[in-house]
């Protein structure tokens, strides 16, 4: 065990990060786990597997947590996966001081144990939307978002410049993954309740305009762990299969659960309007998973080529009717 390469972890408790941790312990990386409630973690702690408690927004947890790799391995790499999630209103500040401020916080604390390697777990938001479906965006188109609400989005790309930026100095080497909509076995994201209101309910007649580039769970895990491996300083890479419009992703959905599927695609002019009106409603109540700045971006493609992750890493992502079909046994319930 004292052979092993050490990983420190944050996420390690959320849907991708418990795939990581079992992945890292896979191919035989020792990991420190950093979790807000470690009595509460998902797994049990063993050798190779250490839980530490911190969080984002507390640097002195952050600094013991890397002493704690410098200690263990001195060439250690940290992946971090810790994000905040949230299309509200009220969480916009809160967007930018997790993801943004608590990616400027890790460099600090890799830096004060003298550490030098970073895996940010990023997003496919922050390269913004794709002129069309059939246009996908790779890793070094130029930023599409700029129009958008969503702190989400504006707070994980300065989270990604910030990490860059950092990893810029001496003998630092920083790599970025953007998963693309993850799916997997859960019913705690955002795509699981997509899928278990489906379930329940059936297709609505009409959908949102926009597209989105899924990927599996276990095949983000994997993606990113081979970016740990084989990837490049400086680099990053769109962990994802390929676009769909959430017309297709639907009727692929409804095949699968023997549905019937929806008619057709609102009109984009009649979209933007319905997100007009949310916006006007968010005012005066509080949306939940219907906040507008989620809507809006359920209306723009969001488009993205994995053939660089693919050609560099030997990246595979299964085709939607596999993922689906993962997701949607687990949205079955017991």
């Amino acid at each position: 065990a004292g052979l092993m390469a050490w990983l420190l972890l944050t996420g390690g408790s959320g849907f991708l990060g418990q795939r990581l941790v079992a992945e890292a312990r896979r191919l035989g990386y020792g990991v420190l786990a950093l979790l807000r409630r470690p009595e509460q973690a998902p797994f049990q702690p063993g050798p190779g597997l250490e839980l530490l408690a911190g969080d984002l927004t507390q640097p002195a947890s952050l600094t013991a947590a890397a002493r704690r790799l410098a200690a263990l391995d001195p060439q250690g790499a940290a992946i971090h996966a810790a994000a905040l999630i949230s299309y509200r209103r009220a969480d916009r500040r809160a967007n930018f001081e997790i993801n943004l401020g608590g990616t400027r916080a890790l460099c600090a604390a890799l830096d004060q144990a003298d550490l030098g390697r970073l895996l940010l777990v990023s997003s496919v938001a922050v390269l913004g939307p794709a002129p069309g479906p059939d246009r996908p965006l790779h890793e070094d188109s130029p930023f599409a978002g700029q129009g958008l609400a969503s702190a989400y989005l504006h707070s994980k790309r300065a989270a990604q410049l910030a990490a860059f930026e950092w990893g810029r100095g001496a003998g630092r080497d920083v790599r970025a993954v953007l998963p693309g909509a993850i799916f997997g076995p859960t019913r705690a994201s955002n795509t699981a309740r997509f899928l278990a209101h489906l379930r329940a309910r059936g297709a609505p007649p009409w959908v949102a305009p926009g597209c989105l580039t899924p990927v599996d769970v276990d095949d983000a895990a994997q993606g990113t762990l081979l970016a740990l491996q084989r990837g490049q300083a400086g680099r990053s890479y769109l962990l994802v299969e390929r676009p769909h419009t959430l017309l297709e992703l639907y009727a692929a959905a409804c095949r699968v659960l023997g549905q019937r599927p929806p008619r057709g695609a609102f009109p984009p002019f009649l979209w933007a309007a319905l997100v007009q009106a949310a916006r006007a409603a968010e005012r005066l109540w509080t949306l939940g998973p219907l906040a507008p700045d989620g809507l809006e971006l359920l209306g723009k493609h969001f488009a993205f080529d994995g053939s660089r992750a693919r050609r560099e890493l030997g990246f595979e992502a299964r085709p939607l009717e596999a993922l689906l079909g993962r997701a949607l046994a687990a949205s079955a319930g017991p």
